[in-house]
């Protein structure tokens, strides 16, 4: 997803904290959690799930501009001279970032 969500606290309970995560959740977590702990799975933790980031045709046609395949940040910056350098190849390859 390019970009991702703003990891953010929305509000602050008693002893809960309402958050948004990088994919665009909206959820309740404990206080003793931060949004990292969601992005990285550091620990468990329990969430109540308040929104999600698509929940209405409009919500979906702007979740869709995240994932545009022609966004050129979803290639590594060297990928013309990578893509010339592999074009010879006749095994397997995988490119990830």
């Amino acid at each position: 997803m390019i970009p991702t969500f703003e990891e953010k606290v929305i509000e602050v309970l008693e002893t809960t904290q309402i958050v948004q995560d990088w994919k665009g959740n909206i959820c309740e977590i404990g206080k003793e959690f931060g949004t990292e702990h969601l992005r990285d799975a550091i620990d468990f933790v329990t969430r109540r799930w308040v929104r999600c980031p698509v929940e209405t045709w409009d919500d979906w046609k702007a979740m869709k501009e995240r994932y545009n395949a022609n966004d050129p940040a979803r290639l590594p910056t060297e990928a013309k001279a990578l893509g010339a350098k592999l074009d010879e190849r006749t095994w397997l390859t995988r490119l990830s970032q």
